[in-house]
């Protein structure tokens, strides 16, 4: 009698185990179900023409500059739906790099598990804020390797490259002489700056269609944006004051959405 009814006791625990396991996949599909994808695709521009390394590009002021560097860190993507409510990407897995050289590679971003519903604007940080960095590397997730590999991080008390620009200039008295555009922390000023964008139409996120998102990035902007400093004077911008007009007024002007499409 006892072993038959120990093996009543295993027959139901099993049909239960097999009930739970059967509820917990439904519940997990569901979840799934209720999730979709964005890819944002980040294209380098200079002011109305694609931008292409080490072509001859003039400045307002007269000189000329040929950039072979530009690598940005683009971080803490935030989603705004049409009502208001907000989705934020987790910050340990929202820092991305950026670098024209290797676009193929790194233009594209993609967006997982994004909630079902209709986004009408995205936010994103230029570099990385000074909370998240004073968490340490361990809130970064594989960020300060990767900083490293594309030589976007100084050292790690100074921290990282939020923007790097490079090349050669030639201005009124000198010829083919090196220029580099460094933004980041420079003494007790971080200078880590967002951008707000309003999508030109809703991006519509469900587990069948999938929205892609196309942000020009006008790197004319970040010498010839409302601050525009002479090269000539000062060819080498990594810290004080510089970097700080570079920020705080050109930054805000590199971005803008070049398109939305929601397909399935």
């Amino acid at each position: 009698m006892k072993v038959k009814h120990l093996k009543s006791i295993t027959i139901v625990a099993v049909i239960a185990l097999l009930g739970s396991c059967t509820k917990t996949e439904e519940i997990i599909k569901e979840i799934k179900n209720e999730a979709g994808e964005i890819t944002l695709t980040f294209d380098n521009v200079y002011a109305d023409e694609d931008f292409v390394l080490n072509k001859e590009y003039t400045l307002s002021n007269g000189e000329k500059i040929k950039p072979s560097t530009a690598t940005y860190i683009i971080s803490n993507v935030v989603l705004t739906k049409e009502d208001g409510s907000v989705y934020a990407i987790p910050k340990s897995k929202s820092y991305f790099i950026v670098d024209e050289s290797k676009k193929a590679n790194t233009a594209k971003i993609n967006l997982m598990g994004i909630p079902t519903g209709k986004y009408t604007k995205i936010t994103f940080g230029i570099g990385i804020d000074e909370a998240q960095y004073k968490a340490g590397a361990g809130g970064q997730g594989d960020l300060t390797e990767r900083a490293r590999e594309f030589g976007m991080m100084w050292s790690w008390q100074a921290g990282y490259k939020f923007i790097k620009f490079e090349g050669e200039f030639t201005s009124a008295t000198k010829a083919n002489e090196e220029f580099k555009v460094h933004t980041g922390k420079t003494g007790d000023v971080y200078n880590y700056a967002q951008s707000e964008l309003s999508l030109t139409e809703k991006a519509i996120i469900s587990p069948e269609k999938t929205s892609y998102i196309t942000i020009k990035a006008d790197l004319s902007k970040i010498l010839d944006g409302e601050f525009k400093p002479s090269l000539e004077q000062t060819p080498q911008i990594m810290g004080g004051e510089g970097v700080r007009q570079i920020t705080q007024k050109n930054v805000k002007l590199i971005f803008s959405v070049g398109s939305v499409q929601n397909t399935k």
